[in-house]
């Protein structure tokens, strides 16, 4: 019944997707080479990595893009 009420006051992240983190890229300092690019993945700022917010932290719009997916 837990797991119930999680889903009434919880939802999917909008920031990553309820995937608790996402994909970025980082510069690496490379002096000879002049540099690249490093893809890493980050925890999500938003959902400390849950992949679920409190509904009452969700905009209205926000919940349209969730509703797109």
């Amino acid at each position: 019944m837990i797991s119930l009420k999680k889903r009434i006051e919880y939802v999917q992240c909008p920031d990553c997707l309820g995937y608790g983190y996402f994909e970025t890229e980082v510069a690496v300092i490379d002096h000879r080479g002049g540099g690249y690019l490093q893809e890493v993945l980050e925890i999500c700022d938003r959902c400390q990595g849950e992949g679920e917010v409190s509904r009452s932290s969700v905009d209205e719009d926000e919940f349209d893009l969730l509703d797109d997916e």
